[in-house]
């Protein structure tokens, strides 16, 4: 699980969005969903960051704020 976290991480730096990402786990260990938070001066200067974030990565739901 944390490899396809860090995956997703490698993805994410080679696009160079600037951001903060969490992944939320249920009690058993399964992703639910990974959270990525774009940093605050690039969200509101730059929306394009939002759009290339990608909606699925591996079958896991991505919520970009």
């Amino acid at each position: 699980m944390e490899k396809i976290l860090n995956q997703f991480v490698k993805k994410l730096e080679k696009d160079n969005i600037p951001c903060f990402i969490f992944m939320i786990k249920d009690k058993k260990d399964k992703p639910k969903f990974i959270e990525v938070i774009v940093k605050r001066p690039y969200r509101y200067t730059k929306p394009e960051l939002i759009k290339k974030i990608p909606k699925t990565y591996k079958g896991i739901k991505i919520k970009a704020i």
